[in-house]
């Protein structure tokens, strides 16, 4: 884990990133922290927000971006980041009744699943 020494921040830190933050930050994320912080080494982990829920809780990861935080208050967090989810299908399955570029409830994506 991180550590801080007079100032310093040096050792292995393990940053979790969910497929989008991953897809969108990795590289722009990872580039700085190796010049501002030589001795930190930085392993980048992708996987599913729900997971990284569970890693940060058993400290499996010391830093990391979640797409939700489900009531979670015994670590610091601040939003940085809205995003458009788009559904689609083929045309001839197209499951809705309301045409495409309508919004799609979330309720009703659960319906299909």
């Amino acid at each position: 884990a991180m550590k801080a020494t007079r100032g310093k921040v040096r050792g292995p830190v393990v940053f979790g990133l969910p497929l989008l933050v991953w897809t969108l930050r990795s590289v722009p994320l990872a580039e700085p922290t190796q010049v501002e912080y030589p001795q930190v080494r930085l392993q980048a982990t992708e996987t599913m927000s729900g997971f990284l829920n569970t890693w940060r809780e058993d400290r499996a990861v010391d830093i990391g971006f979640l797409c939700a935080l489900d009531g979670k208050t015994h670590f610091h967090a601040t939003h940085v980041l809205d995003a458009d989810l788009f559904f689609f299908s083929a045309p001839e399955a197209w499951p809705r009744d309301a045409p495409p570029g309508a919004p799609v409830p979330l309720a009703e994506l659960r319906a299909w699943i």
